[in-house]
């Protein structure tokens, strides 16, 4: 199959490569250059998807949009330069593909008391970059109907030390009793997303999660017992946050929960 993957970051451009490597005809689009190991055919165009025309990709099976904001500038402007503003381009273009693949966030749902999440969730997002991202999915599911693919993951991590870091400081400045969380293992984010794009018949919506939803303290906590950090200090809490309920196969997961992905 031919797909297009419209951003090339940490996720973008893994998926691109794993596709490329199960043998898809994948074009890549950045506007910085990118560079691809030896063994991985991907056609790389360096351009603004918001340059992109209708002609140049009326003859993909496929595509995804995989980005992320600009941090140099204001964070409300630049979620709408970037997802809302390549989300909007696609819809004007109404390309003629199989599917269109946003990839968004569990962050369009805005509530922060503990509350258990699902697919059949109402999004209704508390903060305005949250906004920007539920507009831009609707510019795509409204545009492209049952060829719309809406993917929104959790906190992504094993990317980064944030939390490893948070985790350092946990005995000097606390955590709260019971914050919950969610994340998805980013190794994990991006097999799901080549395999959504591979799929028959996909889902219209895709709450990215492992299954093994937990609070801050309980993460903190087995990361100190692993790395030999000091234990976290308690500060007793009312529930904050959300649970999420995904609705993807177990199978799919190769980091089922915190234990495992902190673990390695």
């Amino acid at each position: 199959m031919r797909f297009l993957i419209i951003g090339q970051g940490n996720i973008g451009q893994a998926v691109a490569i794993q596709l490329a490597r199960a043998g898809h005809d994948i074009t890549a689009v950045a506007r910085s250059a990118k560079c691809y190991p030896d063994d991985v055919a991907v056609t790389f165009w360096q351009k603004n998807a918001l340059d992109l025309t209708k002609n140049e990709l009326d003859d993909f099976d496929g595509v995804a949009i995989i980005i992320t904001p600009d941090k140099n500038s204001d964070r409300v402007q630049a979620y709408k330069d970037s997802y809302l503003a390549v989300c909007q381009h696609m819809a004007d273009l109404k390309i003629d593909c199989q599917k269109v693949l946003f990839v968004s966030s569990t962050s369009v749902y805005g509530e922060n008391d503990g509350q258990l999440i699902d697919e059949n969730t109402p999004a209704c997002p508390s903060n305005p970059t949250a906004l920007v991202l539920l507009n831009a999915e609707n510019l795509i599911s409204a545009t492209y109907g049952r060829r719309a693919i809406i993917v929104r993951p959790s906190g992504i991590y094993g990317g980064s030390n944030r939390m490893i870091e948070l985790a350092k400081k946990a005995h000097q400045d606390g955590v709260p009793s019971h914050h919950h969380t969610n994340r998805i293992h980013q190794t994990d984010l991006v097999a799901i997303i080549a395999k959504i794009l591979v799929m028959a018949t996909p889902k219209p919506l895709y709450l990215v999660s492992d299954f093994d939803g937990a609070t801050l303290a309980q993460v903190l906590g087995f990361i100190c017992q692993v790395r030999g950090y000091p234990m976290p200090v308690l500060i007793p809490s009312a529930p904050t946050g959300k649970r999420i309920m995904p609705n993807i196969d177990k199978s799919w997961l190769t980091f089922e929960n915190y234990r495992s992905g902190y673990a390695v």
